[in-house]
């Protein structure tokens, strides 16, 4: 039998599927716009052949891995396609390259088999959630039909991120595909699957085990949650013709990218530096501040209301959301260190009422309401400081641990209103709020992500590394 070497499994895959594009468009099975040619090749051939050249450099092992895991996507798409229109005779060119690819990637190291999923799962549901797949019968003129996206739009109105981009067109989807955002949907999905995996490595190793305790549970999942959503924000971004654009990314990436740098740091061991920048906060003085500056805010909700300030969205929201939150650090600044109870229900029942506060004048019933009466508005004010004050005496009366896991669940929800908001207004081109305009529920929606993202990112990770600072392990290696 003929042992293979291992270089030689991803030479074959590429050139099965450089031979299989080539007999499709041979063929007439494909066609290919010229504009876009280069793009096309770029995309469906360029991968396969840096996984070839990169095989051959050890130091360029884990960018090789990944890059023959995109190819094998893009074996995926081909083999949907031309299944599904009955094509049915290169079809194992394209199998024997995904079989191979596979078989190199899984025979790396058995941790690549976690990898693999997470990746190729993160990879599907960012593809699916930026709108780049869309999903109806159509009837393009050849089997995969690409086309230049400017065909059917003015420079002007593509996104800056689908700029030459090009589309396209088989019998049960739509894709919408550019260098700039293939290489954004590649980067996050690996970053996702590395930071997966040392999360738990760290937990695992320097939290006492992830079984050992519910908080042990929480803090990972919500550690895999918040990475999810920090990898989600720079491909969100690509439903928007905005200059709010390039924030979205930059914030995104640049969190996702801090995440992978912290954590090969805290696979040494936790360095105790969030949880000092965090104990800053809990302490009299901040308290007072917090006193002082909400003095300050009811006192500029007067004015503003007055004048009729509430009827601009970043004021109406801005406003009260600064009120919980100054509300929450000054109730828990106060009341931290005194009785814990955890194990009761109490303050548990205080944090979901609190946190029911927070999000109910975020309906459009209760907006309507507080946007048409002074009075509401009002009570609106009084019910923010009641929301934060509430969760931050629930959040008080217990450990470091369970305190920032609220913090992070907090942020968190922020975050998800902010993209829920942002799907809706841009999707469906319908206002969720009857008082505030199209334009500004979605600069609002972007702003709102923009702020709570870090928050979420800070928290979670001091979650971590509060779950691992009293622990003495020896550092880990994957």
């Amino acid at each position: 039998m003929i042992k293979l070497n291992k270089s030689a499994y991803v030479i074959i895959a590429a050139a099965a599927q450089l031979f299989g594009i080539w007999t499709l468009i041979s063929g007439k099975y494909i066609y290919v716009q010229p504009s876009v040619a280069l793009m096309f090749y770029s995309i469906f051939a360029g991968p396969f052949i840096l996984s070839a050249v990169f095989s051959y450099v050890k130091k360029l092992r884990v960018p090789a891995t990944y890059m023959e895991l995109f190819s094998v996507f893009i074996i995926v798409i081909e083999l949907w396609t031309f299944s599904v229109r009955g094509i049915f005779t290169v079809l194992p060119l394209f199998l024997i390259s995904a079989i191979l690819l596979f078989m190199d990637v899984v025979e790396s190291s058995r941790i690549w088999i976690s990898r693999a999923s997470i990746f190729l799962s993160a990879l599907t549901v960012l593809v699916i959630i930026s709108t780049v797949i869309r999903f109806f019968n159509s009837y393009p003129p050849f089997p995969m039909t690409v086309l230049s996206i400017y065909n059917d739009g003015q420079p002007a109105g593509v996104p800056l991120i689908f700029s030459n981009a090009m589309v396209i067109f088989s019998g049960n989807f739509i894709i919408t595909m550019s260098i700039q955002f293939t290489v954004i949907l590649l980067i996050a999905s690996a970053l996702l699957a590395e930071n997966f995996i040392m999360i738990y490595g760290i937990l695992k190793n320097y939290g006492e085990g992830i079984r050992s305790s519910i908080s042990g549970i929480i803090v990972f999942v919500f550690g895999c949650q918040c990475e999810s959503i920090i990898s989600a924000v720079p491909v969100l971004s690509a439903i928007l013709v905005s200059v709010l654009l390039l924030p979205l990314i930059v914030v995104g990436a640049f969190l996702l990218i801090l995440s992978y740098l912290l954590l090969r740091l805290m696979k040494r061991g936790p360095s105790g530096r969030l949880s000092k920048m965090a104990d800053r906060f809990y302490v009299r003085s901040t308290a007072i501040f917090m006193g002082i500056l909400m003095i300050i805010e009811i006192i500029v909700s007067s004015i503003g209301v007055y004048y009729g300030l509430e009827h601009t969205i970043f004021y109406f929201y801005g406003l009260n959301l600064a009120i919980m939150a100054t509300s929450y650090v000054l109730v828990s600044g106060v009341l931290i260190g005194g009785s814990k109870e955890t194990r009761s229900l109490y303050p548990l029942l205080l944090i979901v009422t609190g946190m029911a506060i927070m999000v109910m004048w975020l309906l459009p019933i209760f907006e309507t309401a507080a946007y048409s009466d002074p009075a509401y508005f009002g009570l609106m004010t009084v019910t923010s400081f009641a929301g934060g004050g509430l969760t931050g005496a629930g959040a008080s009366r217990y450990g470091k641990i369970q305190r920032n896991i609220i913090l992070e669940m907090i942020s968190m929800m922020f975050t998800l209103i902010g993209v829920f908001i942002l799907y809706f207004t841009d999707i469906f081109q319908s206002r969720l709020w009857s008082g505030f305009s199209l334009t500004s529920q979605l600069e609002f929606s972007v702003i709102l992500i923009l702020l709570s993202l870090p928050f979420l990112w800070f928290y979670n990770y001091l979650s971590i590394e509060r779950k691992c600072e009293y622990v003495g392990r020896q550092p880990y290696t994957v």
